[in-house]
């Protein structure tokens, strides 16, 4: 809707003064790339203040407050703005013009605010403008001149519905800001040598190379301010000091859902989940894999075994759009490549499964209120399947505040996802003792259909990862382990819950 941009400014001399007016004019410049309707300027010296505003995009011939920052200077603050279809003026003032100010209070604003008439209403605040904005200035400023905490302004915050990134400043404060987001974007850069703070809504706005920075380029060092954040930044003897907190306190959610493949990694972790409490679910994508009838069958007798509710859901794509995977027939079918050398390399690669897989697993996840999306990737994996690499999980983990809507938390977890074969197999046999339930012994590792191969990369990796463990794999396989394999091995220990009845295997499932 809108950038923001601003800078806090330690004591400097006149040149680095110049020169960080410069830089910064530059970033209202760059900012300019998501606002061009209008743009404005609040200027905080020690003692005074001075606001430029009009209508189009700004330009570095602009010197709005003189042909130089003066000294005393602590604090400017920008908007560029993209005027919402929902808000057009046909015929703008200066006063409908970001920062807009309520004594002591000014703000700029990039985003949307819903119920800013019902929050002008319900305080009975008379505005000069019908900008949405203006509402949270002349909240604050019902509190009067007090210098406020970080606290009071979440209080405020917490009545805002809609979206921000925004700045506000407190007129006798101006050596400090707080700085808000709940998924708008707002990055903050600390230059490295004279202690400047700047912020703006992208980081390649305040990246962007100025021609007479010198030494100022390149010593950035840009953080973003993390979804849901109320940021309080304030220049003391040159230095920023920095203090957040969460906007709000998400209530826990302890049901997790689990994407399901039937096979050892994710019914670990599924299991994981069950053991520390948590309302789990199977969630099995049906995708015309191979082994796809196993597959549905093992994840159908393993929520039966489990005591807990499965899901099946198709996605066609991967061998009708998709395609050009051996594992969904589309692609070619790499034959002696069995064993190690199927282990070591993702002949088997199903073009970005686990992306779509997560992609869906959360909206499901939003949809029915589960708190957390579990994959069952692997660090022994990792090493030929780029997305079995937990810094998937994470990135996706990161990505949320921006999949899901404001009013609602998903995570993302790998709880397998440093672990190799051998570790995921003890970790399994342990969750076995600790639950009374056996459920290694109808996992489906295979990639094909029906009784499992036992050559395949990951029947291959499973066998020797019991036999670290010294336990015989309660599976079957088409081609037994060479003679002498098991030797030294203890026999699978099967528990009581085996002889439930399973002749309805997944009855406790809700199939969709």
């Amino acid at each position: 809707m809108c950038s923001i941009s601003g800078v806090l400014v330690p004591p400097l001399g006149d040149r680095d003064l110049a020169i960080l007016h410069g830089k910064f004019l530059e970033t209202v410049c760059a900012a300019q790339d998501r606002g061009r309707d209008s743009h404005g300027y609040t200027v905080y010296y020690r003692n005074a203040s001075a606001s430029f505003k009009e209508m189009g995009t700004p330009s570095m011939e602009e010197l709005p407050y003189g042909t130089a920052w003066a000294g005393g200077i602590q604090q400017v603050v920008n908007n560029n703005r993209a005027e919402p279809t929902t808000e057009w003026v046909p015929q703008k003032r200066e006063q409908d013009i970001q920062p807009f100010t309520a004594f002591p209070w000014t703000i700029a604003h990039n985003g949307t605010i819903a119920n800013d008439k019902e929050l002008a209403e319900k305080y009975k605040l008379v505005l000069d403008t019908n900008i949405d904005s203006a509402v949270i200035p002349a909240i604050l400023a019902r509190y009067g001149v007090q210098h406020l905490s970080l606290g009071q302004v979440r209080e405020v915050l917490r009545e805002v519905q809609g979206s921000f990134a925004l700045s506000l400043t407190h007129a006798l404060f101006p050596d400090e800001v707080y700085l808000a987001v709940n998924y708008k974007p707002l990055f903050v850069g600390v230059h490295r040598l004279t202690k400047a703070v700047m912020w703006s809504s992208l980081p390649e706005y305040i990246n962007s190379r100025y021609k007479d920075a010198t030494y100022w380029d390149g010593y950035w060092d840009v953080k973003q301010v993390s979804p849901f954040t109320l940021m309080h930044i304030q220049m003391l003897a040159g230095t920023p000091v920095f203090t957040q907190i969460p906007l709000r306190e998400w209530k826990e959610n302890r049901r997790a859902l689990i994407v399901a493949s039937g096979g050892l990694d994710s019914t670990t972790a599924a299991a994981k989940y069950l053991a520390m409490g948590y309302e789990t679910e199977l969630l099995h994508f049906r995708y015309a894999a191979r082994a796809e009838v196993s597959e549905v069958h093992s994840v159908g007798r393993i929520a039966d075994r489990l005591g807990i509710r499965s899901r099946v859901v198709p996605i066609s794509a991967f061998k009708e759009d998709i395609g050009h995977s051996s594992l969904t027939g589309t692609g070619d079918l790499v034959t002696g490549r069995r064993g190690e050398m199927s282990a070591e390399y993702a002949h088997e690669w199903v073009p970005a499964r686990n992306t779509v897989f997560l992609s869906v697993a959360i909206g499901i996840a939003e949809a029915w209120d589960f708190g957390t999306v579990v994959l069952g990737n692997n660090l022994e994996e990792s090493g030929a399947f780029p997305d079995n690499e937990v810094i998937l999980t994470r990135t996706f983990n990161d990505l949320t505040s921006w999949i899901v809507n404001v009013d609602k938390q998903v995570g993302v977890a790998a709880p397998v996802g440093n672990l190799m074969k051998h570790e995921i197999v003890k970790l399994a046999l342990e969750l076995e003792n600790v639950l009374g339930i056996s459920f290694l012994d109808i996992t489906h590792s295979c990639y094909e259909e029906g009784q499992p191969c036992g050559t395949c990369g990951p029947d291959y990796m499973r066998m020797k990862a019991f036999k670290m463990n010294g336990v015989i794999d309660p599976l079957e396989y088409k081609e037994p382990a060479p003679e002498g394999f098991w030797e030294g091995c203890k026999p699978y220990e099967r528990h009581s819950s085996v002889a439930r009845e399973e002749s309805t295997a997944g009855q406790a499932s809700a199939a969709s």
